[in-house]
Parts: structure tokens; C-alpha cells; sequence
């Protein structure tokens, strides 16, 4: 009898977590998760010091950052990628109050641009567009397209508040797709909840 029980606690708990339809972040957010995507969630300096030798960022940039966010980063990825490692959306947050408004769109996406091209050191990262929006829950997000820190990639990011916080939703494509990536990301923003 007690087999079964662990048997049937084992198959609850695999089957809660492999097909669960919302994910509830460590950060303190709950978004649901799209149909074909899978969660993980990791320690953002942790995370940063396993993979700091093998990345080329700005070392000191790139610890001010992590400073300033909140402690867990989480990836959406789609399991049948060839490639999730550049096309998966990361998902941070930080204690901060960020509003784009008419007035400061041109700073802030001058601001974020000069950011890009000082993090990642072995590119020039170019914004291809960077415009004001506003979701159903949300208003005065920004949303910006630049060079991703894979060559051949577009990054695409959104950042707006969420209560007294700061969310970043960012996603990496090849062209061709960045359409249906941004299409994902505004389903995954539209369905986040604090």
C-alpha cells in the first residue's frame, strides 16, 4: 500500500509540474506558461557565476546589473528548439519604478542602447525600434528591438511596471521569426500577474 502511495505522490508532483499551465516565479510574479513552452527558473548570480569566464560582457556592468535585479531570472523556452539557449525569453525584474512616457521615450531608448553596446563586448548593437506601448494591464511600457548577444539574432524587450516593480521581458530571434516571438511575449506579458 505504501508503494502505491509514493507511486501516486511521484506521478501528482511530475505531472503538476510537467503540464502545469501557470508558473508561479520565486521573484513573487504568476504568468501562464504558452502551449509548448517549458519554465525554468534559476539564481541570477549564480547563474552569472558559472557562465562569467565564458561570456563576453562587461564584467563590472554586468555585476552592477545584477546588483540591481532581483534575485531569480526565469527562461520560457520552447523544448522542441533546435537552439533554446538563444531563442528561449528571460524574464527579470527589479525594485524600481519605470515609466516611458512621450517625453522621455527618446532617453530611454538612447539609454538602453548606450547600455547594450557597453554590456556586450564583441558586437555594436544597433536599435532597430523603440516605441511607447501600452497593454491591457499595463501603460507606459517600452518596447525596443536591438542586436541580441548572438550574432544574427534580434533581441526584443519589453519593460514595464508591474506595482512598485520593474518587469523585463526580453526573447532572442532570427528575423524570420521574431514575429511569432513577439506575438509569445505579449501573450506571456498580458497573462502576468504579481
Amino acid at each position: 500500500m505504501k508503494k502505491y502511495f509514493f507511486l501516486l505522490l511521484f506521478f501528482s508532483i511530475f505531472f503538476n509540474s510537467a503540464f502545469a499551465k501557470n508558473f508561479k516565479s520565486k521573484n513573487g510574479y504568476t504568468f501562464k506558461i504558452p502551449k509548448g513552452y517549458e519554465v525554468l527558473e534559476r539564481d541570477f548570480k549564480e547563474l552569472y557565476g558559472e557562465a562569467e569566464d565564458k561570456i563576453s560582457l562587461d564584467k563590472n556592468l554586468s555585476k552592477e546589473l545584477l546588483e540591481y535585479s532581483d534575485q531569480y531570472i526565469t527562461y520560457v523556452f520552447n523544448r522542441r528548439d533546435l537552439s533554446p539557449d538563444k531563442s528561449a525569453i528571460n524574464i527579470t525584474t527589479a525594485p524600481d519604478d519605470f515609466d516611458t512616457t512621450p517625453d522621455t521615450l527618446k532617453a530611454d531608448c538612447d539609454e538602453i542602447t548606450t547600455l547594450m553596446n557597453e554590456l556586450y563586448t564583441h558586437i555594436e548593437v544597433q536599435t532597430y525600434l523603440c516605441e511607447q506601448v501600452n497593454f491591457d494591464r499595463f501603460t507606459d511600457g517600452l518596447r525596443i528591438m536591438y542586436d541580441s548577444y548572438f550574432i544574427n539574432y534580434i533581441a526584443i524587450q519589453y519593460s514595464f511596471d508591474l506595482g512598485k516593480n520593474t518587469i523585463n521581458v526580453t526573447g532572442s530571434c532570427l528575423e524570420q521569426n521574431c514575429k511569432k516571438l513577439d506575438k509569445i511575449i505579449n501573450d506571456i506579458i498580458n497573462n502576468i500577474y504579481w
